[in-house]
């Protein structure tokens, strides 16, 4: 059966806050992936998810706005035994499921507010699931949703779990610049080039693209090396959104 959802990365927790007091549910979710594939340039993963009263084995393929899945419930033992196969690929998170009453007319009731724990604390992102592409198109998000990460899969839980937390950075006076490719703490980041265009280079495995910041600094050098200074501190420390 295919999952049509659209993803955010909201900004700040406070962002969120006034949204998770009028929470219906609160699941504390584990999950762990035990295979992740990318054949073709497509996406694959197998993932085995725990809760206090249920677990799941879930196959998802493809990336963006349409993907396939696949989901099965399995016992506690079963559970257990699949769970040291997925290594350090492990996502914590307590999922928010929070009425909305902004789009009476796609039929999206609810939307999903993960707030992330353990490796990635700090993380937070909103999720909508829709009966079908034409409706998903249609929904124009609230501006609390903060920047939509549907087609980019590296926002995935697989690849974060994978490749480690990606982060979005508040930047000089209060605007946002982006970050992409950031490396997890297993890979030191070595930046090559620190000002003169939007493209800062790092690890060769890796490239860090910052939008913005000439925008956001216009003719101000001191201002744009100022931003640029807490952009690389901020991902050195990997303080992630809501820090």
């Amino acid at each position: 059966m295919n999952e049509i959802e659209r993803a955010f990365v909201v900004e700040t927790r406070s962002d969120v806050e006034p949204h998770l007091a009028r929470a219906v549910r609160c699941t504390a979710l584990r999950q762990g992936y035990v295979a992740i594939d990318d054949p073709g340039g497509g996406h694959v993963e197998v993932r085995v998810r725990s809760t206090d009263d249920q677990h799941l084995l879930t196959v998802k393929g493809g990336v963006g706005l349409t993907r396939t899945e696949v989901e099965v419930p399995i016992d506690a033992a079963q559970a257990s035994a699949l769970w040291p196969l997925a290594g350090d690929r492990v996502i914590e998170k307590l999922r928010y499921t929070v009425p909305l009453d902004t789009a009476p007319n796609t039929g999206v009731v609810e939307v999903e507010i993960d707030v992330y724990s353990g490796r990635f604390a700090g993380l937070v992102m909103t999720e909508l699931e829709f009966a079908d592409a034409a409706t998903a198109m249609a929904f124009e998000p609230p501006p609390w949703f903060g920047t939509e990460v549907t087609d980019d899969a590296r926002w995935g839980n697989a690849n974060l779990a994978r490749h480690g937390r990606r982060v979005l950075v508040r930047v000089h006076d209060g605007a946002r610049a982006r970050v992409d490719g950031l490396d997890d703490e297993r890979n030191a980041l070595r930046v090559r080039r620190v000002l003169g265009g939007q493209q800062v280079l790092g690890d060769p495995r890796r490239r860090l693209v910052v939008q913005q910041l000439q925008r956001d600094a216009p003719g101000d050098r001191h201002g744009l090396g100022q931003a640029y200074q807490r952009m690389l501190a901020e991902s050195e420390g990997q303080p992630g959104i809501g820090a």
